[in-house]
């Protein structure tokens, strides 16, 4: 009789080698309805070559849009990309986040969301995030689009946090920043019986992936090394409402009831 076949032997069967990179390291890929793929690498040592590329489908590579984004002198520069994160397709655009933050060291300028045009290559919105959404010391991480509701999440893995935008205002509020659902465990991770440390201590990476269920209605989130929390997507409709609102009237929720409002 024969053996039943693993389900990494089955896969294997079915899987094959897209693109391969040297050098650097791919924190996102995406491919949009019509089957193109781009990938992302951000800032994390020096000689990074590129921050976002296109995968042809002869398995070549391209830097999207162009050289001149991602080009990286040290600084950061109109129309160019710092340390991209994370790239999503949606639709007929290309989201490509970048938390602005080269080798951790903290945000440089502001942190921004770049939308591009799928069908011109071109440049079609640039939403920025000033210290109040995305601090000194917090690092975005990654987002996924609600068409329904017209916003964007977008979670923080340096500090701990979502952040919701408005795509049509452009308004954005940083959510549950000093909850325990964004906030990574306690836990020292050992490799070969040997603690990994960074500069020292155990690194922390908060809120980390997030998806979005448009069929229940609930955004999920995971760090590593944490369980997946999940929202009723409504409720971060409301609370981002209620906070704009409170905003124009110099009010302020207390923690307490923005907690209670995300979590009933």
């Amino acid at each position: 009789m024969r053996e039943p076949q693993s389900v990494a032997a089955r896969a294997g069967e079915r899987l094959g080698t897209v693109a391969s990179f040297r050098g650097a390291q791919v924190t996102g890929v995406t491919v949009t309805d019509t089957g193109r793929v781009f990938a992302n690498f951000p800032r994390w040592r020096d000689g990074i070559p590129f921050s976002v590329v296109e995968i042809a489908r002869d398995g070549s590579i391209h830097q999207y849009p162009d050289e001149a984004w991602n080009r990286w002198d040290g600084r950061p520069g109109t129309n160019r990309f710092t340390c991209v994160q994370s790239v999503v397709a949606h639709g007929s655009a290309l989201y490509v986040l970048d938390p602005s933050s080269p080798k951790f060291a903290g945000v440089v300028g502001t942190a921004k969301l770049f939308v591009f045009d799928l069908r011109t290559n071109k440049l079609e919105r640039t939403y920025e995030f000033d210290k109040s959404v995305a601090p000194q010391k917090s690092y975005l991480n990654d987002l996924r689009i609600d068409d329904s509701a017209g916003k964007a999440y977008i979670t923080d893995s340096g500090l701990g946090a979502i952040v919701v935008l408005d795509l049509k205002s452009g308004e954005s509020r940083r959510l549950l920043g000093n909850h325990v659902s964004t906030k990574a465990e306690e836990i020292t991770v050992r490799i070969d019986g040997k603690e990994f440390l960074r500069n020292g201590a155990p690194p922390r990476i908060h809120s980390d992936g997030i998806a979005l269920d448009e069929k229940h209605g609930r955004t999920t989130m995971r760090s590593p090394g944490t369980t997946c929390t999940a929202f009723r997507r409504r409720l971060l409709w409301r609370h981002f409402s209620i906070l704009v609102r409170k905003r124009h009237s110099q009010r302020r929720l207390k923690i307490s009831e923005r907690l209670r409002l995300l979590m009933e």
